[in-house]
């Protein structure tokens, strides 16, 4: 991992998916460990051993078919010059220090931005377009393929 300028990028992608699968399996194995351990002792409940034993096989199935969604790499520090800064509250003063300029308000100065509107816009009579009714939008989508998968496609 390199910090540059305020921007963490991955050197080796591949290092990094490599490491992220070791440490995941061995988080698995570990809780896969743990819970046969836990089997082992005499549990007089069949129907706690029952849980117990369909958590352990939803961990082996987790273990065989890990999704490679949700993958995230926190952030450990920030550099500031030449620093590294570990503390959390530090961390947000000092983003708050870097973007404050960008996101800061801003004054519009209206003049030229009429100027601006006068000179680039268009003019458009709609006054003799009707309003859509229901049937245009049935229509419209009896055609239309979806845009995007899941819900909101």
């Amino acid at each position: 991992m390199r910090v540059f300028r305020g921007v963490v990028s991955l050197v080796d992608s591949a290092r990094f998916k490599a490491t992220y699968e070791e440490y995941k399996l061995k988080a698995a194995n570990e809780s896969l460990r743990q819970n046969e351990a836990e089997d082992d002792e005499a549990v007089s409940s069949f129907r706690l051993r029952r849980q117990k034993v369909a958590m352990r096989k939803g961990l082996k199935r987790q273990k065989r078919l890990w999704s490679p969604f949700r993958r995230a790499l926190p952030l450990q520090a920030l550099k500031v010059a030449s620093l590294l800064v570990r503390d959390p509250e530090m961390v947000l003063v000092c983003l708050a220090a870097a973007w404050g300029p960008v996101f800061k308000k801003k004054a519009i100065p209206t003049k030229e931005a009429q100027e601006h509107v006068e000179r680039f816009s268009s003019q458009f009579a709609f006054g003799d377009v009707r309003p859509p009714i229901v049937y245009d939008f049935l229509r419209f989508l009896r055609v239309a393929g979806h845009s995007a998968p899941g819900v909101d496609g």
